[in-house]
């Protein structure tokens, strides 16, 4: 198996590398996933938490969070809107070592799917600054954005469920014709390295945003404008000397790369902080000071602060 820090780390020596961050890393401090997220919204919305288990089942979760936000208006109440704020708006309570190496490690940004504020809560005084949907800017000033492409539950150190990319019109809104966040991604992604980890990539209007990418960058080639490509890597556990690849054909079909990290058995990515302290020690970056133990957000769940 190819040393898959050391590869990592050449790219970071480009200093134009990108941490892409998804839920996976944040799921284990308490946040909630799609169907939970989903059930909440259904019990407060509908009155009846199973409501939409339909359309969890058929993986249909855009279409669901719709329906709550349609209710909702028809009604006249916010409460969509607050139970997301609910969600991942409220004060950090539980940290996650993950977000304070990756802040550590010299990416020249970060780009996040998540709602939550743990990635921009480790960014707090170092050269970072925060950027969420819809204010994605076309370029970005000096220093290492933290970017919210689907929005930031928490700003200025309040709660707030508005201005979230959840709902099915929502993406729409953000990445169609060709959409802020398309374009947004576009810019970036065709002139910079980029590392995915904690995610899935499976929503329908991000895969078509990254296949957007890639046809730029072919044609941009083509016209002699670009030496090199850039290249997408995804961080994936692997058990042992075997490599599990179970989403190789979607990524195949995004133009990523798979490259592996030894996984612990745990749902926790905890085989992941390994090899970012490893990162951290190939490149020349100090270790974090140990962290002071905390109660976990799962064992004392958050609430609106």
């Amino acid at each position: 198996m190819v040393d898959s820090v050391r590869e990592v780390a050449e790219l970071l020596k480009t200093t134009k590398c990108l941490a892409w961050v998804g839920s996976g890393l944040s799921a284990p401090a308490g946040y909630a996933n799609w169907d939970k997220t989903i059930r909440i919204l259904a019990a407060r919305c509908f009155g009846d938490e199973q409501r939409l288990d339909s359309y969890i089942a058929r993986a249909r979760h855009l279409d669901a969070a719709e329906k709550c936000k349609v209710k909702c208006r028809k009604e006249g109440t916010d409460h969509y809107h607050r139970v997301l704020a609910e969600l991942f708006g409220q004060r950090v309570v539980t940290r996650r070592l993950a977000y304070e190496l990756l802040i550590k490690l010299p990416f020249s940004g970060y780009i996040t799917t998540n709602y939550d504020p743990l990635l921009q809560y480790e960014a707090r005084g170092k050269d970072c600054g925060l950027v969420s949907y819809p204010g994605l800017p076309v370029e970005w000033s000096d220093g290492r954005p933290v970017c919210y492409i689907h929005g930031c539950a928490r700003r200025d150190e309040s709660p707030s469920g508005d201005q979230l990319v959840l709902a099915k019109s929502e993406y729409g809104k953000a990445y169609d014709d060709p959409g802020i966040v398309t374009a947004f991604l576009i810019n970036k992604l065709a002139s910079n390295h980029v590392l995915f980890m904690g995610t899935e990539l499976t929503d329908p209007q991000l895969q078509e945003a990254l296949r957007r990418v890639g046809r730029a960058i072919r044609q941009i080639k083509a016209a002699g404008q670009m030496a090199d490509s850039p290249r997408y890597c995804f961080l994936c556990a692997a058990a042992g000397e075997q490599a599990m690849k179970s989403n190789a054909s979607l990524l195949a079909s995004l133009g990523i790369e798979e490259i592996f990290y030894y996984s612990k058995g745990d749902s926790r990515f905890s085989g992941l902080e390994d090899f970012l302290e490893r990162l951290c020690r190939e490149v020349d970056v100090d270790l974090p000071a140990p962290m002071p133990s905390l109660k976990s957000g799962i064992e004392a769940p958050l609430g609106v602060q």
